[in-house]
C-alpha cells in the first residue's frame, strides 16, 4: 500500500515505483490507509499480510494528529479487513525500536521483552498498533526496527536524515541496519510464518548486529553516513548533550538473526555500494 494522506493521496514517487513491480506480474494497489474498502481489497485472500504504513519522525512530530490517524487509526483499519476476511491472514507488523524509550541509563543490549515507554507521538503510536495486533487474534509477528540506513541516497533522503540528526546526543550509543538486510528480514518472516509457523507470536528487534559493525556511537554513525558523500560533522555543540535524550540504542538480535540470517551486509558493504553509485 502507498499512503501519505493528505500531502498526496498518490505520489508520484510510488506511481512509478509500481510500475516495475506491475511489469513483473505483481499486483498493485495503491490506496490510503484510512480508506477501509481499499485496505480490505487489499488483503483480500492474503496469506501474510506485512503492514509497515506509517507517518515517520520528523513528521510525526510536526503533525500529530495525522500520526495518530495512519499509525493507529489505518492499523484499526487493517484489524478490521482481517477480521472480517474468511481466509484468515497471518499479520507482519513493523514497529520501531523507539517503542524502547530513553534506554541509554541501562545495560545493553536491550531485550525485546523489556518496558516499553513512549518518549514522543511516534513511538507512542507504535505502541498503540503494537498493542492492537497482540489483541488482534491472529498468527502474528511484531519486528522493530532500528535506524535504518538507506541504499539509495539522494537529496531528498539526505534532508530528511538531516532533520533527525542534530536531536541526537553525539556519544549516546546506536545500532543501525540496510534497507536491503530489512526486506530480506520482512520476506523470511513471512515465508516462516507460512511454511512452518516458525515467527509466530514473536516481538523481536531487526537491527545490523555487532559482527557487521552496525552498533556505534551516533558520531561515528554520521561520519560513516556523511564522510562517503565528502561531508563533515557541523559545530558539534549544535547537538544535544543528554545521551539519555534519544531512543536508539544497541539491541538484542540473536533470535531474529538465528531465525532468519538477515545480517548480510556490513558498514564497509555499505561504504562501498556509496562510492560505487
Amino acid at each position: 500500500m502507498a499512503m501519505m494522506p493528505p500531502f498526496s493521496m498518490y505520489r508520484e514517487e510510488n506511481i512509478k515505483n509500481s510500475k516495475k513491480y506491475t511489469a513483473k506480474g505483481v499486483k498493485i494497489f495503491l490506496g490510503n490507509i484510512l480508506n477501509y474498502e481499499e485496505i480490505r481489497k487489499a488483503v483480500t485472500d492474503q496469506d501474510i499480510v506485512i503492514h509497515m504504513a506509517a507517518i515517520l519522525p520528523p513528521v510525526s512530530e510536526e503533525k500529530p494528529g495525522l500520526c495518530k490517524e495512519v499509525n493507529v487509526d489505518g492499523t484499526k483499519n487493517v484489524i478490521k479487513a482481517l477480521r472480517e476476511e474468511i481466509h484468515k491472514s497471518a499479520i507482519i507488523e513493523i514497529s520501531s525500536a523507539s517503542v524502547m524509550g530513553h534506554t541509554q541509563d541501562r545495560n545493553s543490549p536491550i531485550l525485546p521483552d523489556d518496558c516499553l515507554i513512549a518518549s514522543d507521538v511516534y513511538s507512542s503510536t507504535k505502541i498503540d498498533a503494537e498493542k492492537l495486533i497482540v489483541e488482534l487474534g491472529l498468527p502474528f509477528c511484531i519486528l522493530r526496527l532500528s535506524a535504518v540506513l538507506p541504499t539509495v541516497i539522494n537529496i531528498s533522503s539526505l534532508l530528511s536524515m538531516a532533520k533527525i540528526l542534530f536531536d541526537m546526543p553525539l556519544n549516546a550509543r546506536c545500532e543501525i541496519v540496510f534497507d536491503i538486510d530489512v526486506a530480506f528480514a520482512l520476506v523470511s518472516t513471512a515465508k516462516k510464518m507460512l511454511k512452518a509457523k516458525e515467527m509466530v507470536g514473536v516481538k523481536g528487534f531487526i537491527a545490523g548486529g555487532k559482527l557487521k559493525g552496525c552498533q556505534t556511537i551516533v558520531k561515528e554513525f554520521i561520519k560513516s553516513v556523511f564522510e562517503p558523500l565528502g561531508l563533515r560533522i557541523s559545530d558539534e555543540s549544535l547537538f544535544p548533550t543528554d545521551n539519555n535524550s534519544y531512543y536508539l540504542d544497541w539491541y538484542d538480535t540473536k533470535s531474529t538473526q538465528a531465525f532468519l540470517g538477515y545480517q548480510r551486509h556490513s558498514i564497509e558493504d555499505w561504504h562501498a555500494l556509496i562510492k560505487k553509485k
